[in-house]
């Protein structure tokens, strides 16, 4: 009495089909069609430097388009936690003093420039007064008139503050 071989053996199912795993085996893994031709060791080097460079270059592109957005944008961020938190130096602008009286005529470089300020048609000079009310005028009730250079022309600024000063 012989025994049919096909009755020991377990039925053949597709590659990773058989119902009684849960997990594919090493050899169900293997493609079905012929295996392909390795790369030689030295068109593989070539292949990776070409790779690595065409990599470098895009990496080059984008930190070109996306740096000027991001430095901008944190420098913008950086500023304005140092104006909330020190003040800021504004500006001020005198001309609207003198707007009925020719325009605002600005002082020469001489000691004490910053008191010289006058008017185009008047002798008389333009006072710290006048000037602390155009800053509070110009930049809000909480801003203040300090001078930082009285040497210089452009020595007044209008300081707004921030939480520490």
């Amino acid at each position: 009495m012989t025994t049919d071989a096909s009755e020991d053996e377990e039925p053949e199912y597709a590659h990773g089909t058989n119902p009684q795993r849960d997990y594919p085996l090493p050899a169900d893994l293997q493609p079905d069609g012929p295996p392909s031709r390795p790369i030689p060791p030295r068109r593989h080097r070539w292949l990776r430097r070409i790779a690595a460079g065409v990599l470098g270059i895009l990496t080059f592109i984008a930190a070109q388009f996306f740096s000027p957005p991001i430095n901008e944008a944190s420098t913008s961020l950086i500023d304005r936690a140092h104006a909330y938190v020190f003040g800021v130096d504004h500006p001020i602008e005198l001309s609207p003093i003198c707007q009925r009286l020719g325009g605002i005529v600005a002082p020469h470089a001489e000691k004490d420039a910053a008191y010289h300020y006058r008017c185009r048609r008047s002798k008389q000079t333009i006072t710290k007064h006048q000037i602390e009310q155009r800053c509070v005028t110009q930049w809000g009730p909480n801003a203040r008139l300090v001078l930082i250079d009285p040497d210089s022309a452009s020595g007044w600024t209008c300081h707004t503050p921030g939480v520490l000063r």
